[in-house]
């Protein structure tokens, strides 16, 4: 009865020893925590070099972002210069209409060069259209050109009274003390005298105006009775004595 019973404990052994045989073959599995940590040190590594990647990006990026700035404000500076330009165009062309128009409403006068004549009546057309500008060109070119005229005295008279009425009064009492000095017979030095005078008083000289107006009827005795009425009443107005 002995012998049957140490026999059955051992065949009941065996098949547990063998299952633990079996089991310590089988591989055993990492621990949950250990394939964590392994997942956090792959994600960590792969945002390290992600970091690198998004800031070559960024920096891309704003390089880009600062060219089209600058492209853009290079291309509002011509399109403001383009438009200035052609502001300029559009005004040039309306100038050279409007003188075109002008020259066929009022086509050049053909003057006769060799004609002192001519040219003392187309400066003097000029003044009387109020064109006191180019009747002063006109009537210095007329001097220059023709030195010896009989129309000269009465050029530089006409030319004194374009800058009166210019206000130039310094060159006013140029021309009319030129003609009272170097013609004074000429039928304009009574009248230069006069002008001489209120130039004068325009530029605050007042003795030597007062000098003027108090000469006027003596130097010119027979000049018309208008020309010494005015001398007289500058000299009262002036207190001329």
């Amino acid at each position: 009865m002995k012998k049957y019973l140490l026999l059955s404990g051992v065949l009941f052994t065996l098949p547990l020893m063998a299952q633990d045989l079996i089991i310590e073959e089988i591989p055993l599995e990492a621990p949950k925590s250990a394939q964590t940590n392994i997942l956090t040190d792959k994600a960590s590594t792969t945002t390290s070099h992600g970091d690198g990647t998004l800031d070559d990006l960024y920096t891309l990026l704003e390089e880009q972002k600062k060219a089209l700035r600058d492209f853009t404000e290079r291309l509002e500076q011509t399109e403001f210069k383009l438009k200035q330009t052609q502001e300029k165009l559009d005004r040039t062309t309306q100038d050279l209409a409007f003188r075109l128009t002008e020259l066929e409403q009022n086509p050049p006068v053909v003057i006769d060069k060799t004609s002192d004549k001519d040219r003392y009546e187309y400066a003097y057309n000029l003044l009387q259209k109020a064109d006191y500008k180019q009747a002063e060109e006109q009537f210095l070119t007329f001097i220059k050109d023709f030195d010896k005229s009989s129309l000269k005295p009465n050029a530089i008279y006409w030319l004194g009274e374009t800058y009166y009425v210019q206000q130039k009064f310094e060159q006013a009492v140029g021309q009319f003390a030129d003609l009272f000095t170097n013609y004074p017979k000429s039928n304009k030095a009574a009248d230069a005298l006069l002008k001489m005078g209120l130039s004068m008083i325009s530029l605050k000289k007042i003795p030597e105006a007062c000098t003027a107006f108090i000469a006027l009827p003596n130097e010119f005795p027979k000049a018309d009775d208008k020309l010494k009425q005015r001398a007289k009443e500058e000299i009262n107005k002036h207190k001329c004595s």
